[in-house]
């Protein structure tokens, strides 16, 4: 199973983002922490629903010395792996 790295960030008086670098524009949220990665972790079926997923997202160290994170790290973002799997594929393989 791929996993992508979304980070996860909380300004204060509102709830958590949740933003993906391998892709761009899947982005999801939660009012708690547990919410927001579970939130996320629907955020990316969907997206891949209409959208071709990276084969081989980056690896969390590639992400954290990814200069364009620089900030959102040093403001002490989370970094978790989001398991994906299609929807799809895991209706198939259930039926079966």
């Amino acid at each position: 199973m791929r996993h992508y790295i979304a980070v996860i960030h909380k300004d204060e008086g509102s709830a958590y983002g949740v933003h993906f670098p391998d892709v761009p524009g899947c982005f999801s949220a939660g009012e708690t922490l547990d919410e927001a990665i579970r939130n996320a972790a629907t955020a990316l079926r969907f997206f891949a629903e209409d959208a071709d997923m990276p084969e081989a997202p980056h690896e969390l160290d590639a992400i954290r010395a990814d200069p364009a994170l620089a900030q959102d790290i040093a403001e002490g973002c989370t970094l978790a792996a989001i398991p994906f799997a299609l929807a799809t594929a895991a209706r198939t393989a259930h039926e079966a």
